[in-house]
């Protein structure tokens, strides 16, 4: 699974790369508050880990928090998606949304791509399988974070 997901994860880092060369797709609405941020903005949700001392706790409460952010997504995107064309407007909309939390319209557009491998999972074992695919995505992305972070 988390082989699978890393696999998935190159993909979607490409495509997102790429996206982000287009001017207005690598435009996030935090960078009305950070300017400094540049294209592709941040993301608000992992924005407490620059603060000192308190930026660890935070970091180790996100951990645990992950596979229940997880479940409540794949209730909300998958649960009683009943094919591909339905698939891929949720998995587009499921990729949009997190730019609520301040990426950039290329990376939401990316991240479409794990929404589409999450309905993929979602086909073959239901919202249980996409909820531990999703959760096995979160946590290694968190994990590659925490590693950046103390090694940075």
């Amino acid at each position: 699974m988390v082989v699978q997901n890393l696999v998935v994860q190159a993909l979607v880092v490409f495509i997102a790369i790429k996206l982000n060369t287009v001017p207005i797709l690598g435009w996030g609405w935090w960078q009305l508050l950070d300017s400094s941020t540049g294209a592709g903005g941040q993301n608000m949700i992992i924005a407490p880990t620059t603060i000192p001392y308190v930026g660890s706790l935070f970091l180790l409460i996100l951990i645990f928090a992950l596979p229940r952010f997880a479940e409540i997504e794949e209730e909300i995107f998958r649960r009683g998606t009943p094919n591909w064309k339905s698939g891929f407007i949720r998995s587009v909309v499921f990729g949009l949304i997190h730019c609520t939390a301040g990426v950039s319209i290329g990376i939401g557009l990316a991240l479409s791509v794990a929404g589409l491998w999450f309905t993929y999972q979602y086909f073959k074992g239901g919202v249980k399988r996409s909820t531990a695919y999703h959760a096995a995505w979160n946590l290694s992305i968190i994990t590659l974070f925490a590693v950046f972070l103390l090694t940075a």
